[in-house]
């Protein structure tokens, strides 16, 4: 999906039941082929509500979380990768089933470009660490 300056590839989130206490979000990649910086903020998924960017760091095979509010910057002519196991958006309450193998609608939300509509995959993927 092209944005602007931006490629976007493969947005997701966790399937989650309606009433789940929670899900993630991910991204595989945002290419920027601009000549500017831009700062990835948020997301927002229909039926899952604004999500919070955690980064996940592993000690001796431990994994913990915190939230990451700075954003990410995507460089000018570069790119930055969301693996589960690095970074998620985390959201709360679930109130419309994500149903795996089916596409939600939501917003990625940049410094500069704003809220951008995208399309999410929901995806059945648990491989995210499981935190201490």
């Amino acid at each position: 999906m092209l944005v602007g300056k931006l490629k976007i590839g493969h947005p997701w989130v966790r399937e989650a039941a309606e009433g789940a206490p929670g899900t993630y979000s991910c991204i595989i990649e945002i290419q920027n082929d601009g000549d500017e910086p831009e700062r990835l903020l948020g997301d927002t998924i229909e039926g899952a509500g604004t999500g919070v960017l955690y980064k996940l760091t592993e000690n001796n095979g431990h994994f913990t979380s915190r939230p990451f509010e700075d954003g990410l910057v995507i460089k000018p002519h570069g790119s930055i990768e969301l693996p589960p196991t690095e970074y998620q958006f985390r959201f709360g309450k679930i109130t419309k089933a994500l149903v795996a193998d089916t596409m939600v609608n939501g917003t990625l939300v940049f410094e500069k470009l704003h809220s951008v509509p995208v399309e999410f995959m929901v995806e059945e993927d648990d491989t995210a660490p499981k935190e201490d």
